[in-house]
């Protein structure tokens, strides 16, 4: 009796447990006994790509002819499976640019470039290769001397650490010892040392009229925009190097000029960018501790929320106040962002 009682147990325990077994089994051992059986047969996957074709223009120097540039289109059909027929493409050049030698599917007239390329088959590649020249022999440059030195010296204030650029500001700031205020007193531009981080406010006389200026919060943002720039050069260049050619190329055959080119469509082009750009600026800048803490400690007017956090939670010790003010934040970011998407967001992506 007792050993069918255990068989009993023992098949009620194996039903207890067979479900976390099986899910066991789906979740880690199903996957690898599938990769394994998979690696032994010949599984592919179906081609979901719309065949289209694809050209990508490539621009090089030539070294012995300054005058002489070499522009690559490197060809392909997208598709693996499928043929494209009938394929063309155009392409506009500057003034004074003709080609020296044509492939014989090509024709240049009044600086627009057409080629007819016909059939594609699947899996199709092909270089398209055609040299240009200067008619008036100047030399074409497509790089500048030291253009790598300058993006880095571009991208420098947002990479660094935020506590190397603080310190530096503060010593070519400094009232006393500081390279602007020596350099502004010696061509006597100033009377006296100004302290840029310190002091609060600034009398500007304007037209007879007397203004007072918050210096230090001005000397702040300043150092904001200075350091965050790089950030949306980065976005934006990424948008206008996607804008799509056509665009300017139909905007010159109906004779727009460069002002209506910019707000027809490099504007709406990276709007949403910018956006995209003002939100998280703002969320940032209203969060921001650390840049201000260590230039001004949150003195001198630039005492912002996060500051005051800080100050009323650890400085003084009351931390309820210090609460208080976070669930501040809290509330005037979450109005922000109610706004922003059903209003400035709703409209970049309508654009």
């Amino acid at each position: 009796m007792s050993s069918k009682l255990a068989k009993i147990e023992k098949r009620t325990a194996y039903l207890l447990i067979l479900p976390s077994v099986l899910l066991v089994f789906s979740i880690i051992l199903f996957p690898i006994f599938s990769n394994i059986w998979i690696s032994f047969k010949n599984v592919e996957l179906k081609d979901l790509r719309i065949p289209e074709p694809r050209a990508k223009k490539l621009v090089k120097s030539i070294n012995d002819n300054p005058n002489q540039i070499k522009v690559i289109y490197k060809l392909r059909n997208s598709s693996l499976t499928q043929e494209i027929t009938n394929v063309k493409f155009k392409d506009k050049y500057p003034d004074d640019i003709e080609p020296i030698s044509l492939n014989n599917k090509c024709q240049f007239k009044s600086n627009l470039l057409k080629c007819e390329l016909g059939n594609w088959p699947k899996k199709y590649r092909e270089n398209l290769e055609i040299v240009f020249q200067n008619t008036n022999n100047q030399e074409i440059s497509q790089k500048f001397f030291g253009r790598t030195f300058m993006r880095s010296v571009l991208l420098f204030p947002y990479v660094a650490p935020v506590v190397a650029l603080a310190y530096t500001w503060e010593l070519l700031l400094d009232p006393t010892s500081g390279t602007l205020n020596n350099l502004l007193i010696n061509y006597q531009i100033i009377d006296g040392p100004i302290n840029l981080l310190g002091q609060k406010y600034v009398t500007l006389n304007i037209l007879g009229f007397d203004f007072k200026l918050r210096l230090a919060l001005t000397t702040v943002i300043i150092f904001e925009i200075w350091r965050y720039f790089p950030l949306a050069f980065l976005f934006i260049l990424a948008r206008l190097q996607a804008v799509p050619k056509e665009l300017y190329e139909a905007a010159d055959v109906d004779g727009a000029n460069p002002i209506q080119k910019f707000l027809n469509i490099t504007l709406p082009q990276i709007l949403a960018v910018i956006s995209i750009l003002f939100m998280i600026r703002f969320i940032w800048n209203f969060n921001k501790f650390e840049d201000i803490f260590l230039l001004t400690g949150g003195a001198s007017g630039t005492r912002t929320l996060p500051i005051n956090v800080y100050q009323q939670g650890f400085s003084i010790g009351d931390i309820g106040m210090g609460s208080a003010v976070s669930i501040v934040i809290v509330v005037f970011l979450l109005i922000f962002m109610f706004i922003y998407f059903k209003l400035l967001g709703k409209r970049a992506d309508e654009n």
